[in-house]
């Protein structure tokens, strides 16, 4: 038994705003660590004696923080909030602990200047140095000025212009490897974007090779699989609604999956069209010869060229070889079962069961929206993964309102012939 291919995009911005959010969890541990170290500092002749009420507004501030930002990264999902939420929060947490400790935290701030570089924006990061380096003024100008305004042999006039050029000198050389890191990732960025236009025009020229492929042979698959695309983009909006592999079905991946889904039947070619007209049961050999599609889809698409790295092409097999596989294990051609299916091809077993009951061309008794609702509840767990079949029969609504559409354009094509 072959295993499964995978496919995993990650959306690089979630993936970012998911680190700000652990390092700011781990900075939790500042506060306890604090304290435990000022009740031991007796053992340590008062090396480490740090203020209780110090570490206590240090938990006041990072816990609440750090909270808001899981909220807006795991919860709410505002990726461009948290963005700058967690930036400027670990920058104000570092800003603080300067205020208290007489050591230079440029470099911290530095760092987390470097990590907005992920984001691939210059003026983010650009911006991100501007508030590091007023954090980095205001803290140490406040450290310092309680540290020496009762020293009135201490002219703090000339502290705080020496440690304002230090401070600046630092940050202008943060903002030069910054500024320069932020453009050649930009550019990378901009030449990916291209090329990702590129591959998806080369994406789109498949999909419609392959339907005027289907339209030829036998004039039904062609349709069923434009319909079935529609429904697995449907049923992928609707899973990340609900919160279900919310960090594999970005926009980008959504997409890919619905244009994929065009070919999960390319492998009828090879099915003669007179089987696939036929209007009566199959026999137990027309049956067995209809289960090759498959497989014979599968052989198709492996001839296709490498498209973004091998990734559309990992997804189209998937559709094609697994979309018949059933959650319990007795479908076809494998015989695997739960989440041993991949992702893609659960969603398109769906989908193409869908439009397979609900179109009349597919269906010798269409059924209604309605019974389709039943069949996917009945099937749940046995035939459809649990959670899809779930979400199939929430969208019920948006599901019938696109049946709708179906067949309007089906009347409109009737019309057009007649």
């Amino acid at each position: 038994m072959s295993a499964p291919l995978k496919y995993v995009d990650v959306d690089p911005k979630s993936r970012v705003n998911k680190m700000f959010t652990y390092v700011l969890v781990c900075m939790n541990i500042l506060s306890p660590l604090f304290i435990l170290l000022n009740t031991g500092s007796v053992y340590f002749d008062n090396q480490f004696t740090i203020s209780v009420f110090f570490s206590t507004i240090l938990a006041c501030i990072v816990f609440p923080l750090s909270f808001v930002q899981y909220l807006l990264v795991f919860k709410i999902k505002k990726q461009n909030v948290a963005r700058y939420f967690g930036v400027i929060s670990a920058m104000c947490i570092i800003g603080y602990l300067q205020c208290y400790f007489d050591y230079d935290f440029s470099l911290f701030l530095g760092l987390i200047c470097f990590l907005s570089c992920l984001y691939y924006s210059v003026r983010f990061s650009i911006g991100a140095v501007l508030i590091s380096y007023m954090v980095s003024c205001i803290s140490s100008t406040w450290r310092l000025f309680f540290e020496f305004y009762l020293d009135a042999e201490v002219n703090l006039k000339m502290i705080f212009l020496k440690n304002f050029i230090i401070t600046s000198s630092e940050f202008f050389l943060i903002f030069v490897v910054v500024f320069s890191i932020s453009i050649i990732v930009s550019l990378d960025r901009r030449i990916s974007d291209a090329k990702t236009i590129a591959l998806k025009n080369a994406r789109l020229s498949i999909s419609a090779f392959s339907l005027k492929v289907m339209e030829s042979h036998d004039g039904i698959t062609n349709i069923h699989a434009l319909h079935a695309s529609k429904y697995c983009e449907l049923i992928c909006r609707g899973l990340f609604n609900a919160g279900l592999y919310t960090d594999v079905l970005t926009d980008e991946t959504i997409n890919l999956y619905a244009e994929a889904a065009i070919q999960h039947d390319l492998g009828k070619v090879h099915i003669p069209s007179e089987i696939l007209h036929k209007t009566e049961a199959l026999t137990p050999d027309e049956s067995e010869l209809m289960k090759t599609h498959t497989i014979e889809g599968r052989k198709i698409l492996e001839g296709l060229p490498k498209v973004k790295g091998g990734e559309y092409n990992d997804i189209v097999s998937q559709m094609a070889f697994y979309h018949h596989e059933m959650y319990n294990g007795e479908g076809y051609p494998l015989g695997i079962s739960g989440k041993s299916i991949p992702l893609c091809a659960r969603i398109m077993c769906a989908a193409e069961n869908l439009d397979s009951l609900l179109n009349w061309r597919m269906s010798k008794t269409p059924l209604t929206v309605n019974e389709v609702m039943d069949y996917f509840e009945n099937e749940k767990g046995r035939k459809f993964d649990p959670e899809i079949a779930d979400v199939v029969i929430s969208l019920k609504d948006k599901i019938e309102a696109l049946e709708k559409v179906f067949k309007e354009e089906e009347l409109e094509k009737k019309a057009s012939f007649g």
